[in-house]
């Protein structure tokens, strides 16, 4: 079997791989504060609540927090997966079929595993999970604010 040379310039990969680790360290960031909320909405939360006889009351804000926070470890666990493919040297190739993914599209998607064709074919589900927006974009946030978060340098790839 003949190996696989890296698809891209070690420069190319070496630039992805710091826009994976400053994503990395926003989202990572994130996550912590998020958890952090969640723990103190918890504390907070009436017990006696749970055992009312009437609609029990729902913590949107705890609700919305545990929601993010579940994205948040996924795209934590996309750019781990990312960067593992990198020290592999599999990086800029599906894991599905095999082929070289477009640069264009790491530059869009760095953590994507998959190329475009292979997103769509798996279906919508888990095109979407693969292929969500950027988690420093405000639209999935539903109005959080990345700014606190965002790397002193902004990098992204040349």
């Amino acid at each position: 079997m003949v190996a696989k040379l890296a698809p891209y310039a070690p420069r190319t990969v070496g630039t992805l791989c710091e826009v994976l680790e400053a994503r990395r360290a926003v989202v990572a960031r994130c996550l912590d504060d998020l958890r952090a909320e969640i723990a103190e909405a918890f504390d907070q939360r009436d017990i006696s609540d749970l055992f009312d006889d009437d609609e029990p009351v729902v913590d949107t804000d705890a609700e919305r927090c545990l929601m993010l926070a579940e994205r948040a470890d996924l795209t934590l666990h996309g750019i781990e997966d990312a960067l593992a493919r990198v020290a592999a040297g599999s990086y800029g190739y599906c894991v599905d079929c095999g082929e070289r993914i477009p640069l264009d599209r790491l530059r869009g998607l760095p953590a994507t595993p998959a190329c475009i064709g292979c997103s769509r074919r798996r279906g919508s589900h888990w095109a979407a999970a693969i292929d969500r927006v950027d988690p420093l974009d405000a639209a999935p946030w539903h109005g959080f604010d990345p700014s606190p978060y965002e790397p002193d340098s902004p990098t992204s790839p040349a």
